[in-house]
């Protein structure tokens, strides 16, 4: 399966492309600068599935209207919808779980 996951932390937003499951490449960008990314993003995202994690909701927004016309399936996670880490907490950042 081909993936596009995109990491939104506090200072950066990292993205990555996953082709049958081997990484293929990975790109950065200041979160401040999430309207810049976003238009990276959906470009990426042209041919697979977006999966986002985020702790910043006004650059998870940029990055999804940038989505919008693609038409790809975007997945957002959070802390306690993934299954691969327990013992997490309420307040653990999905960025954290995601690195």
């Amino acid at each position: 399966m081909n993936l596009l996951a995109v990491n939104i932390g506090n200072s950066r937003i990292t993205w990555a492309l996953f082709r049958k499951g081997m990484l293929i490449e990975t790109w950065h960008e200041e979160t401040a600068r999430a309207g810049a990314a976003a238009g990276q993003i959906a470009e990426a995202a042209r041919s697979q599935p977006v999966a986002i994690c985020s702790v910043v909701p006004a650059a998870c927004r940029t990055i999804e209207e940038a989505l919008a016309p693609t038409g790809q399936r975007v997945l957002l996670l959070s802390t306690g919808s993934q299954r691969l880490i327990g013992g997490t907490y309420d307040t653990l950042g999905v960025d954290r779980v995601a690195n």
